[in-house]
């Protein structure tokens, strides 16, 4: 007997997804206080990237 992939999948509260706004390759998975910096392998912008108060921002980092 076999059972559905959906019956699998599972959402783990409190961690988010940061993608490249301009590419929306996936960069990091994390939680809230995450403030990093970080290179997108697809396009090769440096982005900043920060998860605060359930909420995901990311920006261009410029030189």
């Amino acid at each position: 007997m076999t059972t559905k992939k959906e019956s699998h999948k599972t959402i783990i509260d409190g961690y988010f997804y940061a993608c490249c706004p301009f590419c929306k390759t996936t960069l990091i998975h994390g939680r809230n206080g995450t403030d990093t910096y970080i290179k997108c392998p697809q396009c090769g912008d440096y982005l900043h990237v920060e998860i605060k108060d359930d909420t995901v921002m990311t920006e261009r980092k410029y030189k």
